[in-house]
């Protein structure tokens, strides 16, 4: 499940981060880049965090 999440973190930051680095991202995409950069560090810090695997708090996927 983990690995799904962060591949869907992926894709779709991915546009995102193209638009950043040409230049041309608007407001509104900076908020959302910036959104989903803290869902998938809280993502990569699960395997850490206790209770890791078996009592999970996944955080929530930006809208």
């Amino acid at each position: 499940m983990l690995d799904s999440k962060l591949k869907h973190a992926a894709t779709t930051m991915a546009p995102l981060e193209d638009a950043d680095k040409l230049g041309v991202i608007s407001e509104r995409e900076k908020v959302q880049l910036t959104a989903w950069q803290h869902y998938r560090v809280a993502l990569y810090r699960l395997p850490q965090s206790e209770g890791w695997p078996t009592d999970v708090t996944w955080p929530d996927a930006p809208q």
